[in-house]
Parts: C-alpha cells; structure tokens; sequence
C-alpha cells in the first residue's frame, strides 16, 4: 500500500473511531431516550454505526438481538446513580478541564455536566482523534504531536 493509501485509510478509521466516541459519550451522558432505543433495533441504524472492527459488530449483533427500554433505563441508573443523576466518576476531574480546551471540547457541551464524567471524558477524546486526524491530514505532524 502506498503512502498516500495508508494515510487515507488511517484517516478515515480515526474517523470512525472519533465518531463512535462523540456517539458512545452521547449515550452516557444521559439516559437513553425512548427514540435512540426503538433506532438501536432497526437493521439499518445499526450497520451506520462508524467502526467495522469484530468487537463492534459482535456488540452491534448483541443489540440486534433486543432489549427491553426498561432494563436499559434501570442499567443507567444502576451505572450513574438514581434517577439517572450523573455525577462525577473520574478522578482528578479539575486537571481534565484544560485537557478538554487543549482538544477543542466547546464549553457549551461541557456544561451542566460534572468534569469527570465519563461521557465528556469519552467526547474529549474523540474531538483529540479528530483534531489529530485534521493536522495530520493537512500535514502538521508536529502539531498532531503536541
């Protein structure tokens, strides 16, 4: 495979991997909406789902074989407190503050929502996959570095 090729290829499956973390983080940050459920079981919905990997078509498999809504909700509970609250579930959240500026997470996506969660640590990371991707496509390695 060529150079030009292997970048593509990298290019685009940092991609999937960014775009399956803004969707994971989506996912976590609030219960899961009746809407994103009945979605989750249609065929279609399920194969746009941006990874290709064996890991993601078993666990998108899994969800094909269905769920009931009310366990999905009382999984959330059980995972991020009652009621769905979230809280903060990382340690050290004041230290991820800048590293959510460093990687380009807007505040307004951050607000409302403890520094620590889990959910914005997932976006944070898949806006610095995106990031990466976008400096190493217009050929700043060292920036993509940094």
């Amino acid at each position: 495979m060529t150079d030009v090729k292997e970048a593509a290829v990298t290019d685009l499956q940092a991609m999937g991997v960014a775009a399956a973390g803004f969707a994971l983080s989506q996912i976590v940050l609030a219960p899961p909406e009746r809407g994103f459920l009945l979605r989750m079981r249609d065929s279609r919905a399920r194969k746009s789902w941006p990874l290709q990997d064996e890991a993601s078509l078993a666990g998108l498999a899994l969800v094909g074989e269905g769920f009931e809504a009310r366990g999905v909700h009382e999984d959330f509970a059980r995972l991020f407190g009652p009621g769905g609250e979230v809280g903060a579930l990382l340690p050290d959240a004041d230290a991820l503050v800048g590293l959510y500026d460093a990687l380009g997470v807007p505040a307004e996506q951050r607000a409302g929502v403890p520094d620590g969660h889990a959910g914005l640590a997932l976006m944070g990371l898949a806006h610095g996959v995106a990031r990466r991707a976008q400096v190493l496509a217009e050929g700043d390695p060292a920036e993509a570095q940094r």
